[in-house]
């Protein structure tokens, strides 16, 4: 079981899934570091625009991280870019793996042999979305938000419906879509 770690904002104790780290670069810059790699002292805060912004507002870093701390310009925005790069990494490693099935019919097949542990489809699918939609009963259902950029992460011109075959691939992508989901308020997000 993963350990879970303390909100800076709230004090509550959460998967470190649910959280962003946040280190203190050299020249002493507020650094996210979404990879929960980089050395030195850390602090979370749950993955969301509106603790981010309280974090900052009560000046819970500096306290925190036992250090003076610079914030930088469009924190959230550049969050939210990185997010939303690893959500196409991620596609894209599992493409390569030959984990993900795309395309109507193949996803549809996929399905019903029960081999999906993830079911991604385009936000402005239309009318096909409802009839794949009674095969996901027990597949978990995210919204690709950029049909264009997904095309591009599995070598196709877009991506409208991807099932991902593998757990490990699909639980890193839900993580992945959960934190996004805390930064942008979409619909289907």
């Amino acid at each position: 079981m993963k350990q879970p770690r303390t909100c800076i904002v709230t004090g509550e104790e959460l998967p470190k899934e649910q959280l962003v780290r946040f280190v203190v670069s050299p020249d002493g810059v507020l650094v996210a570091d979404l990879k929960e790699k980089l050395p030195g002292r850390g602090c979370w805060v749950t993955a969301s625009a509106e603790m981010l912004e309280q974090a900052i507002g009560k000046k819970l870093f500096p306290r925190s991280l036992k250090s003076a701390v610079k914030i930088p310009d469009k924190l959230t925005e550049t969050i939210i870019a990185r997010l939303e790069d690893d959500y196409y990494h991620w596609l894209s490693l599992a493409r390569k793996a030959g984990a993900i099935q795309m395309g109507f019919e193949q996803v549809e097949e996929t399905l019903q042999k029960g081999k999906a542990f993830l079911l991604l489809i385009a936000s402005d699918a239309g009318s096909d979305a409802d009839k794949i939609s009674r095969f996901t009963q027990e597949v978990p259902t995210l919204p690709i938000p950029d049909r264009i950029r997904a095309g591009q992460a599995v070598g196709r011109a877009q991506a409208v419906y991807l099932a991902v075959t593998n757990p490990d691939f699909a639980e890193k992508i839900k993580e992945n879509m959960r934190r996004l989901a805390g930064f942008v308020k979409k619909d289907g997000l």
